[in-house]
């Protein structure tokens, strides 16, 4: 949305933001489309109609959460970029769309200093995003208490744990009020806190993390969650051949393995990190407490008779 605010003056203001979560089925996707640029409700195939009307258009298009729909919205946006040139299209998923003319950008988490970092005054912590926003979260959430330099290294920490992701970030913060910066921080240990609530009017999939999270996870056939449970066991930064092996009995064959592993990295839900020693992978903190409370919760297992 930031970025649509930016680039509007570009498009003299003909942008248009879609959010595709709430739409259930691939069939609504030209209507809802057709309908974000005033187009009229039609019985047959808005498509076309709307190819027309963007045929010599400069606008942008924003299509927000296209995870759900990657298959329809992939065709759809194709569609629209072969007909109508002069039309951008801005779309977010954790999946790439694998589209012609498509360009990434992988959004990362806010900056946090590292565990080994030379200043830890709280001058120097707030001086990076993520602390700061939780600092200013606490504060907004009614903290009325002066945050001293053990209050920030604890919100460092706070900010790692969750990989300096805003909305985590934000709903931690809310809990400072009640429970202090080392109680929120030593309850990150357990998995309970991805159920904390955070804001109330937010849409049903971003009122907790475990909802956010449930959003990717759902859409993952049952290989994928199986190899995201086995991994989930394991810490810090492995090898290729150290996810093999973590897999080893979970997948029938080296191949399948790597194939998904590829996926998982696809949809942003492993990490894969440059090294001097070459490629490394983990699991982001948030991804690895949700799905080590599904291995452990007895409502993950097989029910058998």
């Amino acid at each position: 949305m930031a970025v649509a605010h930016a680039e509007a003056s570009s498009f003299a203001g003909d942008v248009h933001f879609l959010d595709l979560g709430p739409v259930a089925s691939a069939h609504r996707l030209p209507d809802v489309i057709a309908a974000g640029f005033g187009l009229p409700h039609q019985s047959i195939d808005p498509l076309p109609a709307l190819l027309n009307h963007l045929e010599d258009r400069h606008a942008l298009l924003v299509l927000d959460c296209c995870d759900h729909l990657i298959e329809p919205v992939s065709v759809i946006i194709e569609r629209i970029l072969h007909r109508a040139p002069q039309v951008s299209i801005l779309a977010t998923s954790r999946e790439m769309l694998s589209v012609n003319g498509e360009h990434v950008y992988r959004l990362s988490g806010l900056a946090y200093p590292s565990d080994e970092a030379a200043d830890r005054s709280a001058e120097g912590i707030l001086a990076f995003d993520a602390p700061r926003l939780f600092a200013n979260h606490v504060v907004a959430n009614g903290y009325d208490i002066e945050i001293t330099e053990a209050d920030a290294l604890l919100a460092a920490d706070i900010c790692r744990k969750l990989d300096g992701l805003a909305l985590a970030i934000k709903i931690a913060a809310a809990r400072v009020p009640s429970f202090g910066f080392p109680q929120v921080a030593s309850s990150l240990q357990s998995g309970s806190w991805l159920r904390w609530l955070g804001q109330r009017t937010a849409s049903p999939r971003h009122q907790t993390m475990a909802a956010a999270i449930d959003w990717s996870y759902d859409l993952l056939c049952e290989e994928e969650r199986a190899a995201m449970r086995r991994l989930s066991v394991c810490q810090g930064l492995l090898t290729l051949d150290d996810v093999c092996d973590a897999l080893r009995g979970t997948l029938q064959s080296r191949s399948d393995s790597l194939q998904i592993v590829g996926m998982l990295v696809a949809k942003s839900l492993i990490s894969f990190e440059t090294t001097e020693g070459g490629g490394r992978y983990r699991l982001p903190n948030l991804i690895r407490s949700y799905t080590l409370e599904k291995v452990s919760s007895p409502r993950s297992m097989p029910v058998t008779a």
